[in-house]
């Protein structure tokens, strides 16, 4: 117990020295905001009432794809998995699939939609 007390502490006092060394070398640091922009503002009011096209809001993960949903050249399957084409549930015989589950890094933000990764013999 007191020994992740030590880690949290060090965690948080290593982030502090880092947005610290960023400001003064960059000029850079670190602002809270209060208030959303408008288009901050439509997007989180667009998932509240449920008409957001490619989001939709998850009481676990905060968010979610829709299923068959699309924005700008992101797209969703039925499963609300990002991808240009169907899966079965179950791999057929001999077909190895690897998942990845994650932030905006691993659904590929800024990225355009590339199709399906190339299969591996």
């Amino acid at each position: 117990m007191v020994a992740t007390l030590i880690a949290f502490v060090l965690a948080e006092a290593a982030g502090g020295a880092a947005l610290f060394v960023l400001e003064w070398r960059t000029g850079y640091g670190y602002q809270a905001v209060d208030t959303l922009s408008s288009a901050h503002r439509e997007i989180l009011e667009a998932l509240e009432e449920g008409t957001f096209r490619y989001f939709i809001a998850d009481g676990v993960l905060g968010w979610s794809l829709q299923p068959n949903g699309s924005r700008d050249s992101y797209a969703a399957n039925s499963d609300g998995i990002r991808a240009s084409k169907e899966y079965a549930h179950l791999p057929p015989e001999g077909v190895f699939r690897i998942a990845s589950f994650g932030d905006s890094f691993t659904h590929g933000d800024g990225g355009r939609q590339l199709g399906d990764l190339a299969a591996v013999p």
